[in-house]
């Protein structure tokens, strides 16, 4: 009885989630203009920007450096592994929904949403080191997580997923450096 139960509720929140995905996928110009753009920013440039410019511009050094880079790395394998295990198909790559891709992705599987892993948890190192940066990061954040699901790139759960392992990574980080 138990497992009948769990079956179903899994049902409902994959329904749910195919829902939203529809609703955001259908925001038109200049919404997905913007959030195709946000997409492509956050699909590593900024990070790397931030990795080498922050340490420079706040003349913290090579232990910064050295934070953000790892931050980046580590982030990248555990996505990377996770995503080879689970093998779950794009919502947009589905032939039976009507969400469509609206952007190119930059690998197969969606879970969990890489963009989002690596935005949360540059988001909060970054935080971490230098409040002010949050004003900006935050918002980007956001969006980059909204842009991946309304783009037919992720689920709901995906974008979750990966902002729980990025802010968990960055978290881990910051208690292993000190």
């Amino acid at each position: 009885m138990y497992r009948a139960d769990l079956t179903a509720r899994i049902g409902e929140l994959q329904r749910a989630e195919l829902r939203l995905c529809r609703a955001l996928n259908q925001l038109r110009d200049p919404w997905i203009r913007l959030l195709r753009v946000v997409s492509r920013i956050g699909d590593g440039g900024i990070w790397y920007a931030h990795i080498v410019l922050v340490p420079v511009i706040f003349g913290t050094g090579g232990a910064e450096f050295a934070l953000l880079a790892t931050q980046g790395i580590v982030s990248t394998l555990v996505y990377k592994a996770i995503k080879h295990g689970t093998r779950r198909t794009r919502p947009g790559h589905h032939a039976t929904s009507d969400v469509h891709l609206l952007a190119n992705a930059l690998d197969r599987y969606s879970f969990p949403s890489g963009h989002t892993q690596h935005a949360v948890g540059f988001s909060t190192v970054l935080t971490y080191a230098h409040p002010a940066l949050g004003l900006y990061l935050w918002p980007f954040t956001a969006l980059v997580a909204v842009s991946r699901v309304a783009l037919g790139l992720h689920y709901p759960t995906d974008v979750a997923a990966g902002a729980a392992l990025g802010a968990v990574l960055a978290i881990a980080l910051l208690a292993v450096s000190g």
